[in-house]
């Protein structure tokens, strides 16, 4: 963001002062940007002076280490901005699979991730042309055996061993084209939750949820509209019967069973010692009186319903055979 943003002093002022602390020329990333500042430092309009020179060659040493310590870098690059370079350059051994130095797999992504967020970056003419450059010096030096080629290439082999649960846990939330398929095994056989994946295992909760209410259960018998749908049940008792609703169907649903009388007590006389319910008795009794012709009515409803649609199939079907009829005679006239 700081190239883009044309803060070139900025990125190279933060990389001066967590160089000693985080090495972080170490990291593929920071390898090629701070040349890459540093370049685009050197040929601005107001540095092209004496100190400009001297940066631009700090530039093109900077970016040749940054091209013997990542090699496998540059071809990646290339075919994301979709250019080439001198075939000198594309077919060499150190830019290409070299059994002898297979990247790591945290390298490997590293390298993707890198490439996916700032390949823009590298596709001004004058960038190419400098990079190109520095390449062909690059192989000029692998061709003569430098020390610090074989050097790097065993850093890269002790440094990156394992991906950090951060770096995977970045790449995730990115969801760049092409990086998520370099994660470890380890992470892709891991479910996750994407709006909280591969948290940290100190991490610590801000907030608890709060214990859910429980509800009581309402009576049903309260509510006329529940105790009408539960009436559709085969499965459906009476409140206070213990009675099964398991009636005759009629249109497919069932009826209610008369219910019968326990004893020869006359309808609504309070039992015994009970004077005091008989109004509970008898609001019961009304409300499931109530919802029992409801039921009945709607069920006898359907059934018309049905018997309409059954008479108007059978129509349809006395009026298609009619039509074959009349051809038939048609025909044969």
């Amino acid at each position: 963001h700081a190239i883009r943003s044309y803060e070139y002093q900025y990125l190279l002022d933060l990389s001066n002062q967590w160089e000693s602390k985080r090495n972080l020329s170490q990291l593929p990333n920071f390898s090629f940007s701070i040349p890459l500042a540093m370049f685009h430092c050197a040929t601005r309009e107001d540095e092209k002076s004496e100190n400009g020179d001297q940066q631009l060659q700090l530039a093109s040493e900077r970016i040749q280490e940054a091209l013997i310590m990542f090699p496998s870098l540059l071809l990646p690059l290339l075919e994301k901005c979709g250019v080439t370079f001198h075939p000198s350059v594309m077919n060499h051994i150190l830019f290409t699979c070299n059994p002898q130095w297979k990247e790591p797999d945290a390298l490997q992504l590293l390298i993707k991730l890198y490439i996916e967020r700032t390949h823009s970056l590298w596709k001004e003419p004058e960038v190419l042309h400098w990079l190109e450059d520095n390449s062909k010096q690059v192989i000029i030096r692998a061709d003569n055996k430098d020390s610090l080629i074989e050097e790097c290439a065993k850093k890269r082999q002790l440094r990156y061993v394992g991906t950090p649960r951060n770096i995977s846990r970045h790449v995730i939330l990115s969801d760049l084209e092409n990086t998520t398929s370099a994660l470890p095994r380890d992470v892709t056989g891991t479910p996750i939750m994407m709006y909280d994946p591969l948290p940290p295992e100190d991490s610590t909760a801000g907030y608890t949820r709060p214990p859910r209410s429980q509800r009581p259960e309402e009576d049903i018998s309260s509510n006329p509209f529940s105790l009408f749908l539960q009436s559709l049940l085969p499965s459906f008792t009476v409140p206070g019967t213990g009675t099964p609703n398991t009636g005759p169907l009629i249109a497919g649903m069932p009826q209610h069973a008369p219910r019968p009388r326990q004893n020869n007590r006359p309808q609504g006389a309070p039992l015994p010692g009970l004077e005091g319910a008989v109004g509970g008795e008898r609001e019961g009794f009304a409300l499931e009186q109530a919802v029992g012709e409801l039921t009945t009515s709607l069920r006898g409803l359907l059934h018309q319903i049905r018997t309409v649609l059954e008479n108007v199939n059978d129509g349809d079907e006395e009026r298609g055979g009619e039509n074959e009829r009349d051809d038939v005679e048609r025909d044969e006239r």
